[in-house]
């Protein structure tokens, strides 16, 4: 009798400690935000690395898909995305015809070009030159994305909220064109 009661206490401290407000009240633990990220060179030049290491998947996955795979100079037996690609007919569920991995770096940039300024300040020569590749790698993703899609969402800003909108509207070619350009300048300087 004295173990059922104390199944019966435990269950009851369980319940209420379970409905405790501050234990329901907290952010998604499978978030991530740059915010405490990005703290010395170290951290910087990692975050950078992190946003090469995204274009190795985007070339490795889709790059040929993109180019030669769905022109006639290119011939293929496989079934799948490949014969579906040289017969031009794309459809949403294609992994080769997802843009998720372009994002995923433009994502990385977009966090490293925010918080490098914080990192080394103005006249960093490594700094910049952090800087510099984060916005060539963005620029690189928009002028693929650009390439195969034509309008595509601009994302200029890392996502760092469950609040801020993921379902935005495509920009014009040219809007993102001009981005690209401004990007690119930025590092010729």
């Amino acid at each position: 009798m004295k173990k059922i009661n104390n199944i019966i206490i435990g269950f009851i401290v369980l319940t209420c400690v379970a409905c405790s407000e501050d234990l329901l009240d907290k952010d998604p633990v499978s978030s991530f935000s740059a915010q405490g990220f990005y703290q010395n060179a170290s951290d910087a030049q990692a975050g950078v690395y992190g946003t090469y290491d995204a274009l190795q998947s985007v070339m490795r996955v889709n790059f040929a898909y993109w180019g030669e795979g769905r022109a006639d100079a290119v011939s293929t037996i496989q079934a799948g995305d490949p014969g579906l690609l040289q017969q031009n007919n794309l459809t949403p569920i294609m992994s080769s015809a997802s843009w998720n991995n372009l994002y995923e770096m433009i994502s990385r940039a977009n966090y490293a070009i925010k918080y490098i300024p914080d990192v080394f300040g103005e006249d960093s020569p490594l700094g910049g030159e952090l800087m510099g590749q984060a916005r060539a790698l963005r620029a690189l993703g928009y002028f693929y994305a650009v390439r195969i899609w034509g309008d595509v969402p601009l994302i200029l800003e890392p996502y760092e909220s469950i609040d801020q909108d993921i379902f935005l509207e495509k920009a014009d070619e040219s809007q993102i064109m001009d981005q690209i350009i401004d990007d690119l300048s930025f590092v010729l300087r």
